[in-house]
């Protein structure tokens, strides 16, 4: 996803999916290639159902700071 720069860390990754966090398996954020305002923000999940993966993204699409999602089939 791409997110305003700075503005999402890995407390604040935790804070909002609060118990889903426990399926964060791999967090990295790098500066976007397109916009210097802006941040490329890849979250890897662990096994999830697929109403767990679903709140997810749900949570994650609907931060303020989010400016594009998108879901990576990848299993």
């Amino acid at each position: 996803m791409l997110v305003d720069r700075g503005s999402l860390s890995f407390h604040a990754l935790h804070e909002v999916l609060g118990p889903g966090s426990v399926r964060v398996k791999q967090f990295v954020v790098q500066q976007s290639d397109d916009s210097p305002d802006l941040d490329e923000v890849r979250v890897e999940l662990s096994r999830a159902s697929a109403a767990e993966y679903q709140a997810i993204c749900h949570r994650l699409r609907h931060l303020e700071v989010v400016r594009e999602f998108r879901e990576d089939d990848e299993s």
